[in-house]
């Protein structure tokens, strides 16, 4: 029986998984004002909650790394997918 080589698919699914993390960070500063307005945050309080958030993800950004190398690669994705599709997920009811 031939194997399948799954290495273009997966290419294709990471690209699609980066690409779209990549753009829920990037609309964050589009939406802060909103949010803000909403929640009645001064600008010093917008700047404080986006430092907060680029912060802790500069801070996980090593510890993914290092569970990259711990644990499978593969699994790493999947669960970090997982986790990021539920927040996003949460996010929209909210």
């Amino acid at each position: 029986m031939k194997r399948v080589d799954y290495k273009w698919t997966m290419l294709a699914l990471v690209s699609a998984a980066y690409f779209l993390a990549q753009g829920t960070r990037n609309v964050y500063g589009a939406v802060l004002p909103a949010i803000g307005a909403d929640l009645n945050l001064s600008p010093a309080a917008r700047g404080a909650v986006a430092t907060a958030f680029f912060a802790t993800f500069g801070l996980m950004v090593p510890l993914a790394g290092f569970f990259a190398d711990f644990f499978r690669r593969k699994w790493t994705i999947v669960v970090g997918m997982a986790v990021f599709s539920a927040a996003v997920l949460a996010t929209g009811f909210a």
